[in-house]
Parts: C-alpha cells; sequence; structure tokens
C-alpha cells in the first residue's frame, strides 16, 4: 500500500489540479470475527489500527510532496451512528498522524 502511495505522490504533486490525497475512503474496522472489541468499541480500531497506518502513510507521501494536502478519516462505524439523529463519537487517532506541526495547518 505504501509504495503506492509513493508513486501516486510523485506522479501528482506537480499537478495543479489536485490539492490533495485520501489515503484510505471510508475504512471499515478490520475482521470482526478475529477481534469483535475492533467492531464494537468505539475508537479501539482507530487507534490501535488506523492510526499507525496514517501515520505511515503520511511519512511515505511526505517524502515525496510536501506541499499537498492529506485526508485522513476514522472508521465509519462505531464512530458515526446513524440512530437519534446521527451521533459522532470521538475519534481514536491519539494525535494529528503529521504530528503537532500539522494540528492547526
Amino acid at each position: 500500500m505504501f509504495g503506492f502511495w509513493t508513486e501516486v505522490a510523485d506522479r501528482f504533486k506537480s499537478n495543479p489540479n489536485v490539492i490533495g490525497y485520501d489515503i484510505l475512503n471510508e475504512p471499515w474496522p478490520a475482521n470482526m470475527y478475529k477481534d469483535a472489541s475492533l467492531f464494537f468499541k468505539p475508537s479501539k480500531f482507530d487507534r490501535e489500527v488506523l492510526f499507525p497506518v496514517a501515520q505511515r502513510a503520511h511519512d511515505v507521501v511526505r517524502a515525496v510532496d510536501d506541499e499537498k494536502a492529506i485526508f485522513f478519516e476514522g472508521a465509519q462505524f462505531p464512530d458515526t451512528q446513524p440512530f437519534l439523529g446521527g451521533k459522532t463519537l470521538s475519534l481514536g487517532f491519539p494525535d494529528t498522524p503529521g504530528g503537532a506541526e500539522y494540528a492547526n495547518r
């Protein structure tokens, strides 16, 4: 997966029509049969699985392109719950994938 993002960033870094990279669109919380808590415990999948992937993806893209935005999404479920008018729970990322430098960019 990371070699792919190296190639994508290299190909589009000079393209003025590309504003950023969406690393994983609407990620789904792993295999619930291997570890059901990743699926049912809010923010656990984001914190334990998705955040390390986001950090690595950030480093790979930034090594090639340090100008464009990188979009990171938390898991669709259980962080977002569609009942009772919609409820969004806390994202499990303990920090910004790029570190504090990118927190308020």
